[in-house]
């Protein structure tokens, strides 16, 4: 019996062995370490567009609450000039 048991055994050692390989084991661990990775990537990218985003909506609310911010914003996107006012602008020569 002790010899049925040892090949038995093998058997049961061998197929297994068997099984992992042929069902890719060690490659699937290795995806599951890279997705943990990506994973871990993404939260931190997450984490500085959540600043990002909360630094944008400071900067919107002192738009709409603070009149010379208000201005200098529109002034600087329009290209907006007040009466009286002398504008220079200072083109590059062509390369």
């Amino acid at each position: 019996m002790n010899v049925k048991y040892w090949i038995a055994m093998t058997a049961v050692v061998g197929i297994l062995v068997g099984y992992a390989y042929h069902r890719d084991f060690s490659g699937s661990w290795e995806k599951l370490q890279a997705n943990k990775r990506a994973i871990d990537q993404l939260r931190q990218q997450e984490i500085h567009l959540k600043a990002q985003r909360d630094e944008i909506k400071k900067s919107v609310d002192g738009l709409s609450s603070d009149p010379v911010e208000m201005e200098e914003s529109v002034r600087r996107n329009k290209s907006l000039v007040r009466e009286g006012e002398t504008v220079y602008r200072i083109e590059l020569p062509p390369r």
